[in-house]
Order: structure tokens, then C-alpha cells, then sequence
């Protein structure tokens, strides 16, 4: 599997829900929020090719208040 994080998760809350959360650096510099409790994805490979993976799912997946934030440091 590809690493897509530059540095260790750092602990934080969400601001929509409350939900306890970790915070990752993607490679691009961007911050992710994502799920503290690891879980099976399921990625696409390829056409019709799919694979499962253990992983943390991004937290606006499951963020009740997740449309709050959607855009929000776009600013192009």
C-alpha cells in the first residue's frame, strides 16, 4: 500500500460533531481528518478491480456535520 501521509496522526476533536479524531498531513500539505478506529476499505484498483484494505476512513465519511466544512479553505 502507498504511503499518503507525511507524518504521525496528531490526536484532535472535530468541530462539527465532537467526535474524537486524528489529524494526517497528506503528501499534497493538506490536512485530512480521519476515524481513530481502523476499519476495512474497500479501494478501486483498477475497471472492475477492487481490493480490501485495513485503514482509517476519512472522518467527513461519517461526520454527521460534515457539509459545514466542505470548501471551507478553498479560496481560488
Amino acid at each position: 500500500m502507498t504511503e499518503v501521509v507525511k507524518d504521525k496522526p496528531a490526536a484532535g476533536i472535530c468541530r462539527g460533531c465532537g467526535a474524537a479524531i486524528f489529524w494526517v498531513t497528506m503528501w499534497t500539505g493538506k490536512q485530512m481528518p480521519i476515524e481513530k478506529k481502523r476499519t476495512t476499505l474497500i479501494c478501486k484498483v483498477k475497471e472492475d478491480i477492487w481490493s480490501t484494505q485495513s485503514g482509517y476512513a476519512p472522518h467527513w465519511a461519517t461526520c454527521p456535520n460534515a457539509g459545514e466544512f466542505k470548501n471551507e479553505h478553498d479560496h481560488d
